[in-house]
């Protein structure tokens, strides 16, 4: 059986050793960071034709959301969601590979014909300037199914800056907090849970200064759960560290979900 997406970082990977192995001329894979907490975007293309990866939710659980982009003639996108790796090359196979129509392409749950990311990433993709998320509308309080257990506790937090080593510096020389340089991001524990300031370059979008990492037991009924209340889940992420899921507050703030290792 073909293994469920969980990283777009391992997804690409497992795509270009794909491409390679069938010989076909397609580009890519070029990352899109729409900033902290967004839905980052693996997108790959030939001539005219793109096709982006990313996650979202969808019918209250979370999918990896696929953009199919015909710039020529065709002029479309269509907007699907699939769930494992095959069907992600079966789609770059038959899209990109051999040109097949917008409208043949196998069905996958498409659910919709207008662009979702596209007008944010030009061809070739290079990074875009920042746009605000939009807010998700909440269902009323009687719609909403009931919730798994809630978070256990605080892990972390990070300060997001566009000058991380003078933000660092402060906070060691004026709160004694001993923080340790990691290519460009600063890190520290204080009482069990994880301070860090990190460089946020020219992503630091207005009101969003910082980002709490919360832990929840319950990792799968709980992001589960927040989808099918409407809230969009952006991004879910495996590492050695454990498992990682990415939401925003009605603020705009980033809420990094961990199951705790």
């Amino acid at each position: 059986m073909s293994a469920v997406i969980e990283n777009l970082g391992d997804l690409a990977d497992k795509l270009v050793a794909r491409i390679k192995e069938a010989r076909l001329k397609i580009d890519g894979p070029a990352e899109t960071d729409l900033g902290y907490g967004g839905p980052p975007i693996v997108t790959f293309w030939s001539g005219d034709r793109r096709i982006h990866f990313s996650f979202g939710s969808y019918e209250g659980a979370v999918a990896v959301a696929i953009e199919v982009v015909d710039r020529g003639q065709e002029s479309g996108a269509r907007v699907g969601r699939i769930s494992t790796e095959e069907e992600a090359w079966r789609v770059m196979e038959g899209f990109l590979g051999r040109g097949k129509s917008l409208h043949r392409l196998p069905d996958f749950g498409w659910v919709g014909e207008e662009p979702m990311a596209d007008p944010l990433i030009p061809h070739p993709p290079v990074k875009p300037a920042v746009m605000a998320p939009p807010v998700p509308a909440r269902p009323s309080p009687a719609a909403r199914p009931a919730a798994a257990q809630g978070v256990g506790g605080l892990a972390g937090v990070v300060l997001f800056s566009n000058d991380a080593p003078k933000l660092a510096r402060w906070y060691g020389a004026h709160l004694g907090i001993p923080l340790a340089e990691e290519g460009g991001n600063f890190h520290a524990e204080i009482g069990g849970a994880t301070f860090g300031i990190y460089a946020s370059g020219d992503l630091l979008t207005s009101g969003v200064r910082a980002m709490v990492t919360l832990r929840v037991p319950e990792f799968d009924a709980f992001i589960e759960g927040l989808a099918a209340q409407g809230v969009s889940v952006e991004g879910l992420d495996r590492t050695v560290r454990g498992r990682f899921a990415y939401v925003r507050d009605v603020d705009g703030n980033p809420v990094e979900l961990w199951d705790g290792g």
